[in-house]
């Protein structure tokens, strides 16, 4: 699992360019599903 960090850096950076404001997430689930609709939003280009 050694690029589980890079990939966590990659997603973090992504949702930044949503506009997701990663810090202020309230939950690590509210997170999670921000990131799953990102990666949604990502395939569907």
């Amino acid at each position: 699992m050694k690029n589980d960090n890079s990939k966590i850096k990659e997603v973090v950076e992504m949702l930044r360019e949503l506009g997701v404001k990663v810090s202020v997430a309230p939950s690590r689930i509210e997170l999670m599903k921000r990131i799953s609709s990102a990666q949604k939003l990502r395939l569907n280009e």
